[in-house]
């Protein structure tokens, strides 16, 4: 695919994308949904396809990326609000073994701040969850404003994770895909309240 149809592809769908993930995000940091998150048993692992929330640059993504076989397709660095937040997504990347759709970087203030894994296999999604749930314990199910999404949470004093399952029809038969995300709370948290005017 040519550099002009990624430029493309980014217009009518990576915004989209970027959009439903900053939602998704904001879920953590939602009074009304916190009593839902449940607490992780053990410490959640910051450190995803190589890339380290909070730590991880633009740069150094960049090139771990190009080291697993990847590429990123394209980059987006955002207006105003939150003039500080820099997204990448790339593609031909592997997750616990299993092929992603895409993957999206967003950075704050140079930093990672969250990492999404889309796949559109139901059974790797739900191999993945299985593993997460072994190791960090029962994700608590949030309340979504569409019947065809189904969101799990759990987290930990500074990291967030989520599993978001989109299906075609309301009795959840016919699997679309699904995001598995790592968020840095606190940076997070930063990210929100400047893009609410408050820094």
């Amino acid at each position: 695919m040519n550099k002009k149809r990624y430029q493309n592809l980014f217009s009518s769908l990576g915004r989209r994308i970027v959009l439903a993930l900053s939602l998704a995000l904001g879920l953590f940091l939602a009074p009304n949904t916190q009593a839902q998150i449940k607490q992780s048993k053990v410490p959640i692992e910051r450190t995803i396809l190589g890339c380290t929330l909070g730590v991880s640059t633009p740069k150094q993504v960049e090139e771990i990326v190009q080291k697993l076989g990847g590429e990123i397709i394209q980059n987006y660095y955002s207006p105003q609000p939150a003039r500080y937040t820099v997204t990448y997504i790339a593609t031909g990347l592997m997750y616990e073994g299993s092929a992603t759709r895409r993957v999206l970087f967003q950075f704050y203030r140079g930093q990672l701040v969250f990492v999404s894994l889309t796949f559109v296999e139901q059974q790797a999604l739900n191999c993945i969850e299985s593993l997460l749930v072994g190791k960090y314990g029962v994700m608590g199910k949030s309340q979504d404003t569409s019947p065809i999404v189904v969101t799990k949470q759990i987290q930990d004093a500074h990291t967030g994770l989520w599993i978001t399952k989109n299906y075609t029809t309301r009795s959840h038969q016919v699997f679309k895909d699904g995001t598995i995300g790592y968020t840095d709370r606190v940076l997070s948290q930063a990210q929100r309240a400047e893009s609410a005017g408050d820094l």
